[in-house]
Order: C-alpha cells, then sequence, then structure tokens
C-alpha cells in the first residue's frame, strides 16, 4: 500500500473517531460453533510476539512485522504455511481471520484494535490496551458498539486473581478494601543516544512509527527498549503495573473514574535514550473511592520480593501480595497456599491457557463487558502517571470533563498525538 507519512497519519487519527456500525448491521459470516475451529493472526514478531505465537492452540493463519527479515524467519519455521504481512490493514482484509493477537509497542494498541474490531476481527492485547489519554473512550466504544471479544493480558489475570483472592478470604470478608500498595523492579538507565543511519530496507520504520511523533530510527526501540521510553512504552507501571492497577481497581469495585488526583512523591531522572523515571513514588487519589493507590519502584526495604501487590481490608486487615499471579500471605504462620488454591491458580496462569479462555469466550460471544471499564481505567492511570511524570509535578485529572484541572501544559496530552512534543514541522494534522 503505498502511502505517504502525512496520508497515513491522517488516515490514523481519523481512525479514533469511527464510524460506528451496530453490529447488527454487520455481515459476520456465521457464528463459530463449539468445535469450529479459530482461525488467528499474529501481529507483532518481538519477544512477547514469539512467546504468544508459541502458545497459541488455535489455527495461525497469517503473520504481520514490519522487519521483513524477522517475519520471513519465524514464518519459515512455522509448522504450516503462514501468509506474511508489513502492513497490518493488508492482514486485516483477510475474511477467513476470525480473531488476531496484537503484540506490538505500546503506542499501537489502540489504533490496531479499533481496526481490527472494525474489520470483524475479536482481539488480544498484550499489554496495556492504550498508550494515551485519548484513546480508551473510543476503543471502549467501538468493543461495544461491535460486540467484540477482546481479550489481554491484563483482564485475564485480573480474572485469575480475584478469584484466587475471593478463595482466600472468608464468605463474610466481602467488605471494602482499605488499602492497595503496588511495587515493581527500577526502570533501566542509559540506552545508547548516538545516532543512526537511515533503517535498513527490510525494515518500515515509518509503520513502526506509525501514529506516534516522529523519533529518528534507533535499532534499539525494536529490540524491546521503546518499554523504557514515555513515547512508546511507560516503563514498568505499563508493564507489571497493567495487572496490578487493574487488580486494584477490580478489588475496590471501582468501575468509574472522576476525579483523579497523581501525586509524585519521588522521581528520579535520566538522560540517556531510555527517560523513563528509574525510581518512582505515586499516590492516585480518585475521589468517587476511600480507597488510595501507591505505586513504587523499586520495591521498599521491607519487602522480599521485586514485584508485587498488598490488599488490606477492614474486615481482617490481613495483607496478600502477588507474585508473577500466585498470592501469598504476609503471616508466615498461615499456609500460603492449600492445595485446592495451588491447583486453581496453577491451571488459571499461562498464557496458553488464556489464550484457550480467549477462544472459548469467542465461541460462546462471551465479551465479558464487565472487565471493560476496569482495564481501560487502568490505561487511564497509567496515562495520567506518564503525564505527570514527564512534566515532573502532581496532577488532577476530571475525568468528566476529559481535562487536568488547572494545568493547561498537561492538557497538551489529552488531545491527539500532535498535541504531544517531538511533532513533525510542517504537517497540517498537528
Amino acid at each position: 500500500m503505498d502511502m505517504n507519512r502525512r496520508q497515513f497519519m491522517t488516515a490514523s487519527v481519523a481512525a479514533l473517531t469511527p464510524m460506528i456500525i451496530p453490529s447488527g448491521v454487520m455481515a459476520w459470516g456465521g457464528r463459530l460453533g463449539a468445535n469450529d475451529r479459530i482461525v488467528t493472526a499474529h501481529i507483532g514478531l518481538g519477544n512477547r510476539g514469539l512467546r504468544l505465537i508459541s502458545e497459541n492452540p488455535h489455527t495461525i493463519a497469517a503473520m504481520c512485522d514490519v522487519d521483513l527479515q524477522r517475519l520471513e524467519k519465524v514464518a519459515g519455521k512455522h509448522q504450516s504455511a503462514v501468509e506474511v504481512f508489513q502492513d497490518y490493514r493488508a492482514l486485516l482484509d483477510r475474511r477467513d481471520i476470525d480473531a488476531v493477537i496484537i503484540a506490538t509497542p505500546n503506542h499501537w494498541h489502540a489504533l490496531q484494535a479499533i481496526h481490527a474490531i472494525e474489520a470483524g476481527k475479536d482481539v488480544y492485547l498484550a499489554g496495556p490496551l492504550c498508550h494515551s489519554l485519548h484513546e480508551g473512550p473510543t476503543l471502549t466504544r467501538v468493543v461495544r458498539s461491535y460486540d467484540a471479544v477482546l481479550a489481554s493480558d491484563a483482564m485475564l489475570a485480573v480474572e485469575d486473581f480475584v478469584q484466587a483472592n475471593d478463595l482466600l478470604y472468608d464468605d463474610e470478608s466481602s467488605s471494602r478494601v482499605e488499602s492497595i500498595e503496588m511495587w515493581a523492579p527500577s526502570n533501566p538507565t542509559g540506552g545508547d543516544t548516538r545516532s543512526h543511519a537511515a533503517p535498513p530496507r527490510h525494515i518500515d520504520w515509518r509503520m513502526w512509527l506509525g501514529p506516534s511523533p516522529w523519533h529518528p530510527y534507533h535499532p534499539d526501540l525494536l529490540e524491546g527498549g521503546f518499554q523504557w521510553t514515555h513515547a512508546f512504552g511507560g516503563g514498568r507501571i505499563a508493564r507489571e503495573g497493567v495487572v496490578q492497577l487493574a487488580a486494584a481497581l477490580r478489588l475496590s469495585g471501582i468501575q468509574t473514574l472522576d476525579k483523579v488526583a497523581v501525586e509524585i512523591q519521588k522521581q528520579s531522572t535520566q538522560s540517556g535514550l531510555w527517560d523513563v523515571s528509574p525510581e518512582l513514588k505515586l499516590v492516585f487519589s480518585l475521589e468517587n473511592a476511600a480507597v488510595k493507590l501507591n505505586w513504587q519502584q523499586p520495591a521498599g526495604k521491607d519487602e522480599d520480593v521485586t514485584s508485587g501487590i498488598r490488599v488490606v481490608s477492614e474486615q481482617s486487615n490481613k495483607t496478600y501480595t502477588m507474585i508473577d499471579g500466585c498470592l501469598y500471605t504476609s503471616d508466615a504462620t498461615d499456609q500460603i497456599l492449600d492445595s485446592d488454591r495451588d491447583r486453581y491458580i496453577q491451571e488459571s496462569v499461562g498464557i496458553q491457557n488464556r489464550l484457550l479462555e480467549w477462544g472459548k469466550a469467542i465461541r460462546q460471544r462471551d465479551t465479558r463487558q464487565d472487565l471493560l471499564p476496569y482495564i481501560a481505567n487502568t490505561a487511564t492511570l497509567i496515562a495520567l502517571a506518564g503525564v505527570a511524570t514527564r512534566l515532573h509535578r502532581s496532577l488532577v485529572w476530571d475525568e468528566t470533563h476529559r481535562q487536568f484541572i488547572g494545568d493547561r501544559q498537561a492538557d497538551r496530552f489529552t488531545g491527539q498525538w500532535g498535541a504531544l512534543p517531538n511533532r513533525i514541522e510542517g504537517l497540517d494534522i498537528w
């Protein structure tokens, strides 16, 4: 598809305010039966994408990546023939593909999910649903309007966590959560800032950048380094935090946001290619909820694990820690997990089991839209943390009016990508 960057970006921005057609009007080609195979395609073949391919229990018909050499290498090793694409939009034109698995950098997630849903596909997203503040409401509307089955690592992991947490509590302990603490390792520092030549011919750098602000080609960004930048990733709060924050909202029963204060209590800076703060301590205060959500990097001195979540309820004032999807009590005299709980958690976690659950939801058309607000609001909190740390100050967000309170500079981050720094000079859409 021959499209210059101006045309591509214009189309990308327009896609975030799509013409929504109710699902009843669409010709979906029939609903999958209980025994019908699910035909999938993979978009993004980095480390996470390769893991998803290896664990995918469904039929894989196509793959897409901006790196043609990697794409052909991975496809060539696959057990069955697959069609390859460098442009995901061409992949979405295949009518025989039922669903797509997206494992691209964070700045692509919402737009690719929207395009896939508009093309009649169900979606599995690896990582946060959204990257910027304006994306969440649009993606949520599209999912609901098309009755799409949208799943993500966070969505399914949170269900594992909450169901296992229910097993740990007595029937009478459905009381209000008092406080939630989350922690993760420090973000890495450094990153090679030296300039690089034009990207090699087998890499479509324009497509990698997609809807984001312009950035010169850098090979480290393609190899996972994007995670440690504000423009493309967001740091560990957009990795571990996407599950921890979603679990916090789910356990607190917070389905809607009103006014959200983001208080920076500690923040370090760095000057390399990676620009997210290595050390960070944030407190999210939600006007419509008594609970405060505390985020800390690295873990405090009293923590004996590198990543986790602690939930305290008023019923027992007991603390539970989540490590890699498993729950542990803080009381060393208690049995950590009895056999039933241990078996439940072992069967619940794991990429393949989550993809199987996603496939089951596709067959049954179980859209699980009850979980969507928690995951979308999690993306909003992560984006708010990103704005606060980029500006190095605390902020208050008004979700109802979609703006920051008394901070016009912060409001630059609430619009389309054109409101962000690093803009391409001269482009009309900016």
